[in-house]
């Protein structure tokens, strides 16, 4: 989430100070918003395949423990 934001600010900041013409920075605000938007989806498909698969092992796990949690308390 912080790359994320760095890249906004980043460039935020390089269409303030760019020597170019405004439609050319629009067309480059707008790639870099696409680019940032494609990656921010594919770091949230990881994180819920990732928490998908922390669930499964974890009801793994208490189907072999028989519903214990691995507790000894």
């Amino acid at each position: 989430m912080q790359f994320i934001l760095g890249a906004i600010v980043g460039a935020v900041v390089m269409a303030l100070f760019a020597p170019q013409r405004g439609d050319v920075t629009r067309e480059e605000l707008r790639a870099a918003t696409e680019d940032l938007r494609r990656r921010a989806d594919e770091l949230s498909d990881r994180a819920k395949r990732v928490t998908e698969d922390a669930r499964k092992q974890m009801q793994e796990m208490r189907a072999r423990d028989g519903g214990q949690g691995g507790s000894s308390a």
